[in-house]
């Protein structure tokens, strides 16, 4: 049961992951996956011989390959199933690496950003406290300039 759970995994997994066949380079590390599946049975190419890889899987798509795996559980696994089963395995491996080396990289990106923006927003504040300070001491010179230039008018008339 577990294989087959597995299997089912790989299969849905090659197949939201994988490349289709124009529209999949032969250097993807899923193309064999993925043609193997089609040439199983499990998966199918477009009309427009594509084979939408981000696209979605369908319950009805899902059921169909639920059913052919289900087909191969009560036969029995042949050696060529199981070749199959490590093919979509190391697909899937690969795959899941990938995205946690994706995921990793985020997560550090992430937190760099993170310091980085409260860095910014200390020196912002402190920019802040900078004006508001110069603000105060151009307010108390402008008061002094009009002291002095009112001394100096009554200095003038006296």
């Amino acid at each position: 049961m577990a294989k087959l759970i597995l299997g089912c995994i790989m299969m849905v997994t090659t197949f939201v992951i994988g490349q289709g066949f124009s529209d999949v380079s032969d250097k993807d590390p899923a193309f064999g996956a993925i043609q193997h599946s089609i040439q199983s049975g499990y998966l199918t190419v477009l009309d427009n011989n594509t084979f939408l890889p981000d696209g979605n899987v369908t319950r009805k798509e899902m059921a169909l390959m639920l059913e052919k795996l289900d087909a191969i559980a009560n036969k029995g696994l042949t050696k060529n199933d199981i070749v199959e089963l490590k093919q979509l395995s190391k697909t899937f491996k690969g795959y899941l690496q990938l995205q946690q080396n994706t995921t990793g990289s985020l997560s550090s990106d992430i937190g760099f950003v993170k310091t980085e923006q409260q860095s910014v927003q200390y020196d912002m504040t402190k920019v802040q406290d900078l004006l508001q300070q110069r603000e105060s001491q151009l307010k108390q010179q402008e008061v002094l300039i009009w002291v002095a230039i009112g001394v100096g008018i009554l200095g003038v008339v006296i």
